[in-house]
């Protein structure tokens, strides 16, 4: 009898567990959906790492930015809300910190005299 019921309590729990996976599943999904969707429409940023300074197209909106003295969030005016307000959780923190980075490297560029 303990035998039967534990065979049981098995069944529910390998049960349980299938339907968790059947749903990850399909979250991993949508979140691969949004991901695929964030670097289609910003893989210029992937690009850019790959040529020259000049090529990535934030060279001349940071270079605009570096002329100016009343700048107070570069990171707020770099930001391309058409693809930003797309995004949700996760992939707004990627945007922020890409576009932080690439930011980074372009001001050190021209403080060192490129451009």
């Amino acid at each position: 009898m303990a035998n039967s019921v534990l065979k049981q309590l098995a069944r529910k729990a390998k049960k349980r567990l299938s339907s968790a996976g059947q749903r990850l599943a399909q979250e991993d999904r949508g979140s691969i959906r949004q991901t695929t969707a964030y670097l289609s429409q910003s893989t210029y940023a992937i690009v850019a790492h790959m040529q020259d300074m000049k090529d990535d197209p934030l060279y001349e909106k940071v270079k605009n930015l570096m002329g100016r003295d009343d700048v107070m969030s570069p990171i707020a005016e770099l930001t391309d809300h058409e693809v930003y307000d797309k995004l949700e959780g996760v992939d707004k923190e990627r945007y922020v910190i890409n576009l932080s980075k690439r930011y980074l490297e372009l001001k050190e560029y021209f403080l060192k005299g490129g451009g």
